[in-house]
């Protein structure tokens, strides 16, 4: 055959010769149905006459066979009757055939793939294969291994985000297609069922890395390997897989949840409850209904964990961690990921649910009694090292030098339950007086008062002080509470004070004020926290290592400045230094105590 089709009589070397052509000089497989009037050569063989005959030959009258073969290929009629195996549609693990797609792409066109006649746009072998000049050994008519210089077969097709259905509710957001595979992803080698992971050429992610045209193991969507549970999913996720089994599976805490396909949760794997490879809604494939067009992470979040939704037992409540904000100038840098509007991970970003909570990872933390002992999963970020607490402080450094001072409620033997119930071993050193969900106010996620209701009496002024301040502070230092030992009973540092236009701004630099509702404010009053900083010990040395049998002193106690560095004296000025100062000498003697002295004083 080649000796004239070589140029010499036809010029078809660039099918013929050059380019990848059906397989001769081999023995057919036992998937391969040779016909008897298609012969083999002495070896068993196939030989390009096995299909062409030099002969011309007739299968209608005065119609000739095209190309010189030995039958018909209407509608690849002849790739049939070989290639029975490959027949059978996605009931038989492949690609349909003869049936009609909604489009004929010209790309395909061009390269040498037919349609059908038999129906508009019918799909038949020639669609994708080509007997010769194909783009690889697989005979196909373009490359679905090459998306960085050739187009794609499938997407030729079914575009990078295919989807099979018309339904208009979902648009389609598929898995990313012809990249490298990310950070969160790890590809394994081998699928589970021994199969050879299949990457294009620069190791990029494309549709036959997860679908397989022919012999697929899954027979609804030909995918390439298929155990149930979405596996495919799990062997390149590893750590988002986690949640298998954790609340966040919706098999187990709502099985009979259902997606916007309508399928419920009990049915599917742990990850389509909330993710679809192709007909998802918005970024994130998102398997759910979204109400808003809000693309932040909060959004998808709100989708479980609101009234009338499957996790409406676990609502952030009304004051919680504040969302959509920038860190702090004066604050280090974190390694929680920030969050931009459209839910991407942005180092220029803002707080979001996901900046503290792994929504793949439960990090079980907290025994919950009522429950029979039961863990609560907090979805975390950062590992608890036996305190729920180390998330807090991994953003809030400063405040993290309560640890082990007399604010270190773990320290102590005499049991404190916060409002929500939480004991500072199982919510965490900072819960007795912050909590990032469920907070009774606005103002420092104050969890609510475990020994008073609303308000604080205070000694010599007649009337409950309600300031959110004030009731924090007195929530433990009082009668009865937990550090009843140092009960402010010289009563409070009058309020609403008035400073002078001359000293205003230099005590506001150094001494906060605060409103009524807790908030800082240059016209507010004077309260606990404007001469005490609760979170750290000793101003000067800043080391947080008191102890609970620590008593404090003149230099410590909490002061936002020691004595000696003129804490009263920045208001009241020198002279009142000097006579605090005598009277602390000359009582020192007696062992008065810090409120007999002032009492005295």
């Amino acid at each position: 055959c080649l000796s004239c089709h070589d140029g010499s009589v036809h010029d078809t070397r660039d099918k013929v010769c050059n380019d990848p052509g059906h397989r001769i000089g081999n023995i057919p497989s036992d998937r391969v149905n040779i016909p008897e009037n298609f012969p083999l050569d002495d070896n068993g063989e196939m030989q390009c006459s096995t299909c062409h005959t030099p002969h011309a030959i007739k299968y209608s009258k005065e119609t000739l066979v095209e190309f010189f073969l030995r039958a018909p290929n209407k509608d690849s009629s002849l790739c049939k009757s070989c290639h029975i195996s490959t027949t059978g549609g996605i009931t038989k693990g492949h690609h349909p055939i003869e049936i009609e797609s909604t489009t004929v792409p010209p790309v395909i066109i061009q390269a040498g793939g037919k349609f059908g006649t038999e129906k508009p746009n019918e799909i038949i072998c020639e669609t994708c294969h080509i007997p010769h000049g194909g783009i690889n050994n697989k005979l196909l008519v373009l490359s679905v291994e090459d998306p960085g210089t050739r187009s794609v077969l499938c997407e030729a097709c079914h575009t990078k985000n295919p989807s099979l259905t018309n339904d208009k509710k979902t648009t389609h957001f598929s898995h990313p297609l012809d990249i490298l595979p990310g950070k969160a992803a790890q590809i394994p080698q081998q699928w589970a069922n021994g199969e050879q992971v299949f990457l294009g050429t620069s190791g990029e992610l494309v549709c036959r890395t997860c679908h397989k045209p022919h012999y697929a193991e899954d027979k609804e969507f030909l995918l390439v390997e298929h155990r149930g549970d979405d596996s495919l999913c799990t062997q390149c996720h590893r750590e988002q897989s986690r949640i298998t089994g954790s609340s966040h599976d919706l098999r187990k805490s709502a099985p009979e949840e259902k997606n916007i396909l309508n399928k419920q949760a009990q049915e599917t794997g742990p990850c389509a409850s909330c993710h679809l490879v192709h007909r998802g809604v918005g970024d994130f494939m998102w398997a759910r209904n979204l109400e808003t067009n809000d693309s932040s992470s909060a959004q998808f979040c709100a989708n479980c964990h609101a009234q009338g939704e499957c996790a409406e037992g676990s609502l952030p409540g009304d004051f919680s961690h504040p969302m959509g904000l920038p860190l702090s100038e004066n604050l280090d840098p974190i390694t929680l990921p920030l969050f931009d509007q459209t839910g991407k991970q942005n180092p220029r970003g803002t707080i979001s649910c996901s900046t503290c909570h792994d929504v793949h990872n439960s990090r079980s933390l907290q025994s919950d009694n009522s429950a029979g002992g039961a863990t609560a999963e907090l979805f975390l970020r950062i590992p608890p090292n036996q305190d729920p607490s180390a998330i807090c402080i991994h953003c809030h450094r400063e405040q993290g030098e309560i640890v082990n001072t007399k604010h270190d409620l773990q320290l102590y033997d005499r049991p404190f339950t916060n409002a929500l119930g939480n004991t500072p071993q199982n919510g965490g050193i900072c819960s007795p007086c912050h909590v990032a969900h469920g907070a009774a106010t606005r103002q420092y996620l104050w969890p609510g008062p475990s020994y008073r209701t609303n308000s604080v009496e205070i000694p010599g002024e007649g009337e409950p002080h309600s300031t959110v301040m004030a009731i924090m502070c007195t929530t433990c230092h009082s009668d009865g509470a937990i550090t009843s030992s140092t009960v402010p009973s010289y009563a409070f540092h009058p309020a609403g004070l008035v400073f002078p236009e001359s000293t205003q701004s230099l005590i506001w630099e150094q001494f906060p004020l605060f409103s009524a509702s807790g908030s800082l404010a240059p016209d507010g009053d004077v309260l606990c926290a404007t001469c005490h900083n609760p979170h750290q010990w000793n101003a000067s040395a800043k080391v947080a290592t008191s102890g609970t049998d620590t008593e404090g002193t003149i230099l410590s106690s909490f002061l936002r400045q020691g004595i000696d560095r003129k804490l009263c004296a920045s208001c009241h000025g020198e002279e009142s230094l000097f006579k605090f100062l005598y009277f602390h000498r000359l009582n020192s003697r007696k062992e008065i105590s810090f409120p007999q002295l002032l009492r005295k004083r």
